[in-house]
């Protein structure tokens, strides 16, 4: 079997400014956009952390 990336840290919702008080929801934080491009290149990986309990961190998980 493969090794697998354990990726420890966290996950949040970068508001990125698109207009006037309009604000682009793009998941991010270091440990989970490593997590993720890992993946993206066939490396078996996981992610392991704390989200928040709101809608935003919902969004977060589903991207995961």
């Amino acid at each position: 079997m493969p090794n697998k990336i354990w990726v420890l840290g966290d996950a949040v919702v970068d508001l990125i400014p698109d207009g006037d008080m309009h604000y682009l929801k793009c998941a991010g934080g270091a440990p989970a956009n490593v997590a993720v491009g890992v993946a993206r290149l066939g490396v078996p990986s996981a992610f392991i952390g704390r989200v928040g309990k709101n809608l935003c961190n919902k969004r977060c998980i589903m991207k995961l």
